[in-house]
């Protein structure tokens, strides 16, 4: 089931894209963030693997960095976090979302955002687990190092955003966190819908198993990455 809903803050507005179970609520969520001139739709497969294991997927556009935007501006990152914040404070209203088990995902310049918005100056306590892919720290704020659960995905051989980005994020992150290193060229390739790769099936895998491990407390053991894809290394997740 897909629905949408518009939110706003601040006179900003935020077309939000809700991706939901086909099992009862409440279900635990996940809120997106896209990357730069990125957009929700290019994410329908990352989502429909999380909501087939049963989570709620909230995926805002954001009003100056998403794909439609007549005037795209990539240092209103730095209002985005807050943005994320006007997205959960309305869907934690709607009793279909359970409010106790929430994580933030993002890529790119939205992983910058879900790094700002968990672990930046002011952290949104209301999330429990935070998911960055291909993305950074952010130059807007100060990360704070807070026992959250992190994945940190990211590719070996990325040139929009260096590994090495990444890598510093999950070095600076207290446990429980995990970093899954992909060894496939190109930044996106493994995280959106087109073109299909290897990697997506590894990254569906291991975030689903990410989600199930901090938000459900599922015993399983950590995925089986085959090292032609890439690397998972765990400290405290599973």
């Amino acid at each position: 089931m897909s629905e949408s809903l518009q939110v706003e803050r601040d006179g900003r507005f935020l077309r939000t894209f809700l991706h939901l179970p086909a099992n009862g609520p409440p279900w635990p969520l996940v809120v997106f963030a896209h990357g730069w001139v990125g957009h929700p739709r290019k994410f329908t497969r990352l989502f429909g693997r999380w909501v087939a294991a049963g989570y709620a997927v909230a995926a805002p556009a954001f009003p100056l960095t998403n794909d439609e935007a007549s005037a795209p501006d990539f240092d209103d990152v730095a209002s985005q976090p807050a943005d994320v914040a006007a997205v959960l404070d309305a869907l934690t209203q709607d009793a279909r979302f359970d409010g106790g088990r929430v994580a933030a995902a993002g890529f790119s310049l939205g992983a910058v955002t879900t790094l700002g918005f968990v672990f930046g100056s002011q952290p949104d306590p209301r999330v429990s687990a935070a998911i960055a892919i291909s993305g950074h720290e952010p130059w807007f704020d100060t990360l704070t190092p807070r026992a959250c659960p992190l994945l940190v995905v990211h590719g070996r051989l990325d040139r929009a955003v260096p590994y090495e980005g990444g890598v510093a994020v999950y070095r600076r992150a207290l446990p429980p966190k995990a970093l899954l290193s992909i060894a496939l060229p190109r930044h996106q390739d493994h995280v959106e819908d087109d073109p299909p790769t290897a990697g997506e099936e590894v990254v569906d895998e291991v975030t689903t198993a990410f989600l199930d491990r901090v938000l459900r407390r599922a015993p399983a053991p950590a995925p089986d990455v085959g090292a032609a894809i890439g690397r998972l290394e765990n400290d405290g997740i599973w």
